[in-house]
């Protein structure tokens, strides 16, 4: 098959990672409207007046360079010779490691913000040069318009008169107990809240799913629990009073070895594990009374997470321990008890018989394979059908992509085979924070005396569990702002997504292509965008990727929303907000076989042969 030279083209940026640039004509027309004019390179003044200056003249002189001396080819050619770089000198740094499809995340990156004195190790680009790409300004009225300090105030949680101690519902007198029911607790414990949804596979004809509200507030906030842990003295507490927890599970995981951040993320599992026990036998009293629970409890990491050696076991070791914990026969969570759960964790773990409160089936699941759990169990999935996703998952730290094949099982289960893998730190916070990071160098250069904004900024990079939106553009950030960029190329966002895009369709989508699938297999794929930083307008222009200058005339992609399933109560959710309870949900039903991952498919090696022995026979 005949290759163009711009199928070539594409090639060599794919392989790269990269995005092809856009090729535009120079348009004396893009300049900033005339308020903003006067500011690209000089502070103005708070009203936004201003005067040209020094500055602009030498920009304004720089467009007309001087008439080069004519020089003939050969002096040209041999100048381009002398200022081609060495083969060393092209060579990358030592040290430097090239990214993978399937390397190891480092967490670490997120704690940037919770670490002001450390380095920023996500690269901005040259937007953070503020030479001559935008005009900016601000008035002294000018105020933050996001949340910019950490929370402290507890959320109004529901009360029950259960403590969710009790691993049983509240028996009826002289009820028989031979009656055995097998639940699962689903815990998405997210950067920001946790989500849990509790499954009956037996109740009703298709099985009853319970989602778990925390709060009064509507809609889906209602079933979103801030990762909030609040400690006075020795005791936790998932409502205020004394110190404030946040950032449990980034910290856990940029710092595996704390025992501080385990004990943290135990105790606040253990108080989410009560309160989902209290509501549902508070609520459902009159279903469990009469029967002997069999409990399992399913949680969801990045599918990276659980191909790693480390993650997914300490993960269930963690998970096991709140279990025991939420059992504790003590209503208050000392300390001391968050220790005893831990070295008890290991016991069982080790084999010791378990306790009747201690007695669960912990399992850890690829958040991706819980999220289309709905779909692959619904009337709509077909097993004869090629059956490969994708699913984009948008959090608040992460985008969690992942390209893979699922089936039917034996006994039941489903079988999943991942293509692709891949999670990196450009979840909506950080996106947040590059913005941020870009405000400061602008205020920093622009309006060194408003110190106040400064310091908000700061203030506004250590918040990753914002339950507000984030502002939809960079203008948004202050009020009483604008923001006008010369050269849109230089925008932070368009940096920040072209990141993304990378990730998405290059690590995520493309690499497949590459000895897993085959173009056909690839074209209009189902990819499902979803999690709560999904909403915001840069991870939604991901939806407009096909025709893209970048991809391939095979590539085309057909993007589909989760339909939110019959069998899930949850009282106010609507079909649009499914997605945030989506891998709960999963995890609340999905009985997984096998989770592997693809291996390359062998390439036929051609044999060369001497064509001219060909025509001989030897003797």
């Amino acid at each position: 098959m005949r290759v163009t030279l711009a199928e070539q083209f594409k090639e060599a940026f794919a392989k790269a990672g990269k995005e092809i640039p856009s090729v535009e004509k120079p348009d004396v027309a893009r300049k900033p409207p005339p308020q903003h004019k006067r500011i690209e390179s000089q502070r103005g003044h708070p009203d936004g007046t201003g005067a040209s200056g020094p500055r602009e003249k030498a920009q304004a002189s720089a467009k007309s360079p001087p008439r080069a001396t004519p020089v003939s080819k050969k002096q040209d050619a041999v100048k381009k010779k002398k200022q081609r770089p060495s083969k060393l000198q092209r060579m990358p740094p030592l040290g430097k490691k090239t990214p993978s499809a399937f390397q190891p995340l480092d967490y670490d990156v997120y704690r940037r913000g919770m670490n002001p004195s450390k380095p920023n190790d996500l690269p901005l680009g040259s937007a953070c040069d503020p030479d001559g790409h935008y005009g900016v300004s601000l008035l002294p009225s000018s105020r933050p318009n996001w949340e910019s300090l950490v929370e402290t105030t507890a959320p109004p949680l529901l009360t029950f008169v259960l403590t969710g101690q009790e691993v049983q519902c509240r028996q009826k007198a002289n009820c028989d107990l031979a009656v055995e029911r097998e639940l699962v607790l689903g815990l998405d414990f997210g950067t920001s809240t946790v989500k849990a949804v509790i499954g009956d596979s037996a109740l009703g004809r298709e099985g009853i799913s319970f989602a778990i509200p925390f709060r009064k507030d509507p809609g889906v906030a209602g079933y979103l629990l801030p990762c909030r842990l609040y400690q006075q003295e020795e005791i936790f507490s998932l409502r205020a009073g004394g110190a404030v927890h946040s950032d449990l599970k980034l910290d856990l995981l940029a710092n595996v070895e704390s025992m501080e951040c385990r004990r943290r993320v135990v105790a606040f599992l253990a108080l989410v594990i009560r309160q989902a026990r209290a509501w549902l036998f508070t609520q459902h009293a009159s279903v469990y009374s009469s029967s002997q629970i069999i409990w399992k409890l399913s949680v969801g990491l990045p599918s990276e997470s659980h191909f790693t050696s480390t993650e997914a076991p300490l993960f269930e070791l963690l998970v096991r321990a709140a279990w025991i914990l939420a059992g504790d026969p003590a209503t208050d969570l000392h300390i001391l008890s968050v220790d005893n759960a831990l070295i008890r964790a290991h016991q069982l773990q080790d084999g010791e018989a378990p306790e009747n409160h201690e007695d669960v089936e912990v399992s850890v699941v690829p958040e991706i394979a819980a999220q289309i759990y709905g779909y692959v169990a619904s009337e709509q999935f077909d097993p004869n059908a090629p059956n490969d996703f994708m699913m984009v998952d948008v959090g608040a730290g992460t985008v969690d992509v992942s390209l893979f094949h699922v089936k039917p099982g034996r006994g039941g289960k489903w079988d999943f085979e991942f293509y692709t893998t891949v999670v990196k730190p450009y979840g909506a916070i950080n996106l947040h924070r590059r913005r941020l990071d870009w405000w400061k160098a602008a205020i920093q250069k622009n309006y060194p005396e408003m110190l106040g904004l400064a310091l908000a900024v700061d203030e506004g990079k250590k918040v990753s569990d914002i339950q507000s939106g984030l502002p939809a553009s960079l203008g948004d950030y202050f009020t009483n702002a604008a923001v006008v960029f010369t050269t849109p190329d230089q925008h932070v966002d368009t940096f920040f997504f072209k990141q993304v895009f990378s990730h998405v369709f290059h690590d995520g989508y493309w690499k497949a292509s590459k000895g897993l699938l085959t173009r056909n297999d690839l074209n209009n794929i189902p990819v499902y965008l979803c999690g709560g930083g999904s909403r915001h307008p840069i991870f939604q222009k991901l939806t407009e990727a096909n025709g893209h200058r970048s991809f391939y005339s095979w590539m085309r992609l057909n993007f589909q929303a989760l339909n939110k399933p019959s069998n899930l109560d949850a009282p106010g959710l609507s079909r649009l907000e499914f997605d945030r309870l989506s891998v709960a949900y999963g995890l609340s039903f999905l009985d997984v076989g096998k989770i592997v991952k693809a291996i390359p498919r062998p390439q036929l090696i051609s044999v060369a042969s001497d064509t001219w022995r060909d025509n001989y026979i030897d003797k």
